[in-house]
């Protein structure tokens, strides 16, 4: 099985005994990342560091992308092809221990994302490849959210370099469309999604939430400086999108019209229909 790690601060001991209990009930065995906590005066250098280049992160986001950068490394430090990433706040489906399997893997493939995004997004229509009665489609346009993916050896090696300069969070460096990431990389979406974070199955359900994000407000004060960063970055990756989007089209999927809410099956009634 493919190695699974938790993101988790030391603080939140009742978000990591929730997500241990359901990972235990579907077999998942998961290692615990000690999450870089913004309220730890011994960390306070390492993210004044991180955030001395031109950033659109808030001191909370900056300490969350250098979390998930700890896991990539756990993964280089280890003799293991892959590494499953989750966040203490997932829901996992109950046959999510059945997809993490090395060889199920598409050959190639450097990151798969496992969670559900809210949003509506653009893949190719065409699956890449299929596994244990999903689909892997190759995503188009993005797709927010780190909660759960999948990343091999190669692209977390290229996470941690392209990362040294990229300033903006963490799941806009792994699933937006104008990411340095996805000139090099096909990132691939598990539709039916496996997992998904607390608030997001809480909003679909219109249900209470169990655990608020710790960085959404700051995230949204962010939002202005990240859009001139990002219209920054889709002039200089503009030349380089058109043959991929091309090539997409020819393969049955138009990033400028279709698109669509990635359907999510956990396993129970509750969430099998789709949005």
């Amino acid at each position: 099985m493919i190695q699974s790690v938790v993101i988790n601060l030391k603080r939140h001991h009742d978000r990591l005994s929730w997500f241990m209990e359901n990972a235990l009930k579907v077999n998942l065995t998961v290692e615990r990342i000690d999450a870089v906590d913004v309220h730890d005066q011994s960390v306070q250098t390492q993210i004044d560091e991180f955030m001395q280049i031109e950033s659109a992160l808030s001191r909370a986001e900056a300490a969350c992308f250098l979390s998930h950068r700890k896991a990539w490394e756990r993964l280089l430090d280890s003799q293991e092809p892959y590494i499953a990433v989750f966040e203490d706040d997932v829901h996992l489906s109950k046959d999510i221990s059945n997809l993490l399997s090395p060889e199920l893997v598409p050959e190639g493939i450097g990151l798969i994302k496992l969670e559900y995004p809210l949003h509506r997004v653009a893949y190719v229509h065409k699956a890449y490849a299929k596994i244990m009665g999903r689909k892997l489609h190759r995503l188009l346009t993005n797709a927010y959210g780190a909660a759960g993916y999948i990343v091999s050896r190669e692209c977390a090696k290229r996470l941690l370099e392209l990362s040294a300069t990229f300033r903006e969070p963490v799941d806009v460096f792994l699933f937006d469309q104008e990411s340095p990431l996805w000139q090099e990389f096909s990132v691939l979406q598990v539709v039916p999604a496996a997992c998904i974070q607390d608030h997001a199955l809480s909003q679909l359900n219109k249900a209470s939430i169990l655990f608020k994000s710790a960085i959404e407000a700051e995230r949204k004060d962010m939002g202005v400086k990240r859009e001139a960063m990002k219209l920054k970055r889709k002039r200089l990756f503009s030349n380089i999108k058109m043959p991929r989007y091309i090539s997409c089209i020819l393969k049955g999927a138009n990033p400028f019209r279709y698109r669509d809410y990635v359907t999510l099956d956990l396993g129970s009634h509750s969430v099998e229909k789709h949005w």
